[in-house]
């Protein structure tokens, strides 16, 4: 285990990406953390005072209730004379702490509230223990009465837990800090590809499949070693977010029962806070410990590094995906996604479970019991992997070669290497594959009834403003006026006892339809009257339908080509492997001729992804949206409005795509770039992927924010087309021609001077 463990923590890459996630996590600690440590101090030196001078701090109250009460009947009575009320104005007394520059009211009104929370805490489980009740009489669905049981039963045992009038700050904004167990899970991912693959780069692996037990003894070896970089890893930043958020805010009442917690009232364990502190670092360490052992098992079976990344890349998207679509109460997928499970305040906030076949499983034990299924899972598909390579029929994956093709040019030759001979080809034909599956199933999603309803106004009334559709938006406002009348008369007539209750229920459904088309109708009517505002302003704008164009220009980035823009960072890859570089060097030209080879391949290769995956999404979309009036200026569509008045939906169109076009050129240059200098055939796509989608989690978690995080989302293939981001594309242009160059020239020094 030491040697597994010495192997993995002096690996200077994951060092460094270690330490890069863990200053990512101290600032967004620090920006996480309230900036309120001199007032939570200050209210904990209050809450010492009142509790031995309780009377006497009632008694100061009520005699500032009753002054402040003289006082605003001053002012009326000034009004009423016609005299200035702000002569007699209230002025908050600071007598409490004088020096913090607080007033007397912040602090009674904490006391005060904190005092009353137990009473708000049983009136709030008595009413959820009454709609339980009502709705466990209705219910009918097996899953959903357990469920509805389990809460009734849960909240009934909580109702007498008793809570203090202790000062209890900074566990609740600590709590809420779950960053940290992502920017983890980017290590864990690195760990298990730098444990999988660490034998066979040094050439041991051979010997440890001829030994009787050495690749089993190994395997356990890893496995631990994996379980002690994620146990030091959370430790590491769940202490360094701690001490930060020490520095920001003053924490109290440890000892507190969670449940006294504003948002963890509803908790359904009585746990105590530094209880749950610990129960978190434990789950942390047990959930990404079992991910890790799973893309360990997954780093075997894959032995190319691209395809263990992109799956990697897509395993924690598709999690992403799944936490953010919304899913039914219960869902299996909804609660143990990775995101999910890692954010924990959704385990003790409130009571929740998992739907298994109609029974209904408390999520903290299904979670646990899913983490521990995966270990044993993982860990026996790894010793079934050693069995198969006792007889040294080691597992591999078949993939196509070109045995019976030989390139007759040097730019064919790189061509041939870097496609087949890394085995990278089937990866990016399954990539592109996906990239047409998702399109596919995009072009045939259903439309939402509202967003039917939007499309049809929006067609009818295509094109300029005219008298013509003034008129006819008149009308649809006089015929919802009638309906909205008729259905209060319904309404008078069926107390009257004119109509039955059944023709009543009849016209309110049919009202509860018009609402809804009422709701379009007025964003309508607000688009029509933006575009004639337009117009008295002198920009040609029309009226367009323009979610298709929105969802083309905001699209977003495509996690997808980021994946195929990964080929250049393995350019060089078998050059390192088979220690082919000083032969290749060594002809004339060989250095020069061999980078713009591998470079021309890789931006050709991007380029072409990039054309057909822009005209994949247009296809998908355009089969699901219309994309009217091209030519029309873009500040046509609503979400633009910010656009230049002269540029056309069609025109950003096109500089959308060079924008898709140059950055895929610059990222698969840096790639290239990358695999030339570095001397690993691991280094540089670990760089490259690292590179791109840390500053872009980061970008996500925190929701963009200052320039600092928002500039290096830009290098991730942000395609939403903005125009303030075109002089930071002249400037990447500018800066790469003069990278080319510098290339060129060292190129062409190094081999003038034989190196």
């Amino acid at each position: 285990m030491k040697y597994e463990l010495k192997k993995l923590f002096s690996d200077k890459f994951l060092l460094f990406m270690m330490i890069l996630l863990l200053c990512a996590n101290c600032v967004l600690a620090y920006r996480a953390a309230p900036n309120d440590k001199e007032w939570q101090e200050a209210l904990n030196a209050f809450y010492t005072d009142y509790k031995q001078n309780a009377s006497a701090y009632d008694k100061r109250y009520n005699e500032y209730l009753t002054v402040r009460e003289q006082a605003i009947n001053n002012q009326i009575e000034a009004v009423l004379r016609g005299e200035n009320p702000d002569e007699y104005a209230f002025k908050e007394p600071r007598t409490i702490a004088p020096d913090s520059g607080y007033t007397d009211i912040e602090f009674y009104t904490a006391v005060y509230s904190r005092k009353e929370y137990g009473e708000q805490y049983q009136e709030r489980l008595k009413q959820i223990i009454k709609d339980t009740e009502n709705n466990l009489k209705v219910v009918t669905d097996p899953y959903m009465r357990a469920y509805l049981s389990d809460v009734k039963e849960t909240y009934t045992a909580m109702y007498s837990l008793q809570h203090s009038e202790n000062s209890i700050s900074g566990w609740e904004a600590y709590f809420s800090y779950n960053v940290m167990g992502i920017l983890l899970l980017f290590g864990v991912i690195i760990a298990a590809l730098l444990l999988a693959t660490g034998d066979n780069d040094t050439g041991t692996e051979p010997i440890l499949f001829v030994s009787a037990k050495g690749f089993c003894g190994v395997i356990g070896q890893k496995i631990i070693a994996l379980f002690m970089f994620c146990l030091l890893g959370v430790i590491a930043f769940e202490g360094s977010a701690f001490v930060l958020f020490c520095t920001r805010t003053s924490f109290a009442g440890a000892g507190e029962f969670l449940a006294s917690v504003e948002s963890y009232m509803l908790c359904p364990y009585a746990i105590y806070i530094y209880e749950y502190a610990l129960i978190r670092i434990l789950l942390r360490v047990l959930v990404l410990f079992s991910a890790g052992v799973f893309l360990l098992l997954i780093a075997r079976l894959i032995p190319i590094s691209f395809g263990y990344l992109a799956f990697g890349v897509a395993f924690v998207g598709a999690h992403y995906v799944i936490n953010t679509t919304q899913t039914a109460l219960g869902s299996v997928w909804g609660s143990l996604n990775l995101f999910h499970t890692l954010d924990f305040s959704n385990y003790f906030s409130r009571y929740t479970s998992v739907n298994i076949w109609g029974y209904s499983l408390p999520l903290p034990f299904a979670v646990i019991t899913l983490c521990i299924v995966i270990l044993f899972a993982c860990i026996a598909g790894l010793l079934l992997l050693w069995k198969k390579t006792q007889s040294r029929k080691r597992l591999t994956v078949k993939l196509p070669t070109l045995p019976s093709y030989t390139p007759r040019t040097a730019l064919g030759f790189e061509c041939k290497k870097l496609l087949f001979g890394q085995k990278l080809l089937l990866p990016l034909v399954i990539l592109i594959s996906l990239k047409l599956i998702t399109c596919a199933a995009a072009s045939n999603q259903a439309i939402p009834y509202k967003e039917q309803l939007y499309r049809n106004y929006m067609l009818t009334l295509q094109g300029e403003v005219n008298e013509e559709k003034d008129h006819f938006l008149e009308e649809e406002q006089v015929l919802f006026s009638e309906l909205f009348e008729k259905a209060d008369e319904n309404q008078r007539r069926h107390e009257c006892g004119e109509i039955t209750y059944a023709e009543l229920l009849a016209s309110n459904l049919t009202l509860r339809s018009a609402e809804k088309q009422y709701e379009i109708f007025l964003e309508v009517k607000e688009e029509y009257d933006r575009i004639r505002q337009l117009n008295s302003q002198g920009i040609p704008a029309k009226i367009v339908y323009g979610t298709g164009w929105k969802k083309l220009l905001l699209g977003g980035p495509d996690l997808l080509l980021i994946l195929v823009l990964v080929l250049g960072s393995f350019a060089y890859s078998m050059e390192n492997k088979e220690k082919l570089r000083h032969i290749l060097h060594g002809t004339a030209g060989g250095r020069s001729k061999m980078f713009w080879h591998k470079l021309f391949i890789c931006t050709a290769f991007a380029i072409a992804c990039c054309v057909l995956f822009s005209l994949l999404d247009l296809w998908s979309i355009s089969k699901s949206y219309p994309l009217p009036e091209w030519t029309a200026a873009l500040k046509s569509v609503a979400g633009l409005a910010s656009a230049a008045e002269t540029l056309t939906i069609g025109g950003a169109l096109l500089l959308l795509f060079l924008k898709r076009v140059i950055l895929s050129v610059a990222l698969t240059c840096v790639a290239v770039f990358i695999s030339q200098t570095t001397r690993s055939s691991l280094l540089a796509p670990l760089i490259f992927t690292a590179g791109l989608f840390i500053p872009h989690g980061i970008y996500l978690l925190v929701g963009g924010g200052t320039w600092i995080i928002s500039v290096p989302n830009l290098f991730c293939f942000s395609s939403t087309f903005d125009v303030k981001s075109l002089p930071i594309l002249l400037v990447i242009i500018t800066v790469f021609v003069i990278l080319l160059i510098r290339t060129r020239r060292q190129l062409a020094e190094e081999e003038q001077k034989g190196g």
